[in-house]
């Protein structure tokens, strides 16, 4: 097996996005396979990877994160793009293999991955998502969107998804040949397990807020609670920039008298994140159309916190591979969400807490860094054959 030389290229910095690049580089570089790391500096300061025999560092410009104002913010993304493109051929020279994840807007995205492969690099990217949470291009140029992603997944040499739901969806929706696809699980943040749970049935229903996500019917669902379920809704997370409409419709629908329904809108710190995670007793995920795996569900449950769910995508993976939860049914309604609601509050705290430590140790086993890495390098070695043409 050939020893790869792998330019890992992501314009993530922050969030569970960065978290996942900045995690990954250093399980593959861990694993014994040369990796340069090409990204944005990590925020916070401490997730950012170290250099080592394996691991070299190449620091990207960030964009404005949406701070400032129209003319700054387009001209440090104007800056980012050109930046991107420049090492993405300074690369080349040293580098015959391109491990690409996170990237921007799809018309970059597609630009960037038919650059490298221009350059005669092997290509591999690794795909979160198959379709978007909501379409960008107006209804009208929908077939243009459709068809720049389909080409998106035609030109890498191979692709990885992190599910078997993904993968499923590339190959019947995309005409993908399944044989160009590897599943590797997203891996297990290092996060401090919170022993105390708060007692008090406080809700968390946290991350980017998208449709996908149900989280107007979770608000509808508070008042259909039977009255010894106390449970109280914690709401927090960025609007989703391509359907910002939708959250103007979830803040419509809480009560203005409610003290039920709590709201924390915009980018929250990971520093947030742990004190939400603290003082929440368990996490909302009443997720349908979603194929990727949840990243808030594995860091709730590295957390010790309970996950109230529905069994789509990665999340229906790790119930199969034994991780408790207690199910909200399909398809998603507030009545089906009070139902899973009411189950969970007539639980007694001690049944609420072994499942807490069940589910951790089962995550922390099953989604392994240290396996993962191992996984990526090998597929890497795997790869370095010859250059498959341009499809």
């Amino acid at each position: 097996m050939k020893t790869a030389r792998v330019a890992f290229y992501s314009s993530a910095w922050r969030g569970g996005s960065g978290w996942f690049v900045f995690a990954l580089a250093s399980a593959i570089a861990e694993s014994g396979t040369a990796i340069t790391l090409f990204a944005p500096r990590s925020e916070p300061p401490d997730r950012e990877v170290r250099e080592s025999k394996t691991l070299r560092r190449v620091v990207l410009p960030r964009g404005a994160g949406g701070k400032g104002t129209t003319l700054y913010r387009m001209l440090r993304s104007g800056w980012r793009v050109l930046i991107s493109f420049v090492a993405i051929v300074e690369a080349r020279f040293r580098h015959s293999t391109y491990l690409v994840t996170h990237l921007d807007w799809l018309q970059m995205n597609f630009f960037r991955l038919a650059l490298i492969r221009l350059l005669g690099a092997r290509l591999i990217y690794i795909v979160h998502d198959a379709k978007p949470h909501a379409w960008a291009f107006p209804r009208q140029l929908r077939w243009l969107e459709i068809a720049m992603l389909k080409r998106s997944y035609q030109l890498p040499s191979h692709l990885v998804t992190l599910t078997h739901a993904c993968k499923r969806e590339l190959v019947d929706d995309f005409g993908i040949d399944e044989r160009k696809v590897t599943v590797i699980p997203h891996g297990a943040f290092e996060t401090p397990f919170l022993p105390d749970l708060s007692g008090d049935t406080i809700l968390l229903l946290f991350g980017m807020l998208r449709r996908n996500k149900h989280i107007l019917e979770s608000i509808k669902a508070m008042p259909l609670l039977p009255a010894d379920c106390r449970a109280r809704l914690i709401i927090a997370g960025a609007i989703h920039a391509e359907d910002a409409e939708y959250w103007s419709l979830c803040n419509a629908a809480i009560p203005e008298d409610t003290t039920r329904i709590q709201t924390e809108i915009g980018f929250i710190p990971e520093e947030r994140v742990q004190h939400l995670l603290s003082i929440c007793d368990a996490v909302l995920l009443p997720y349908a159309q979603f194929n990727s795996q949840s990243g808030v569900a594995v860091l709730a449950g590295l957390a010790g916190r309970s996950l109230i769910a529905t069994d789509v995508g990665g999340i229906g993976e790790l119930i199969a591979g034994g991780v408790p939860i207690t199910r909200i049914a399909q398809p998603v309604t507030p009545e089906t969400i009070a139902t899973a609601l009411a189950a969970y509050c007539g639980r007694d705290a001690a049944e609420r807490r072994a499942e807490a430590l069940e589910t951790k140790v089962l995550l922390e086993d099953m989604l392994s860094w240290r396996k993962i890495g191992q996984s990526y390098s090998s597929l890497l070695g795997q790869l370095c054959g010859s250059v498959p043409p341009i499809p």
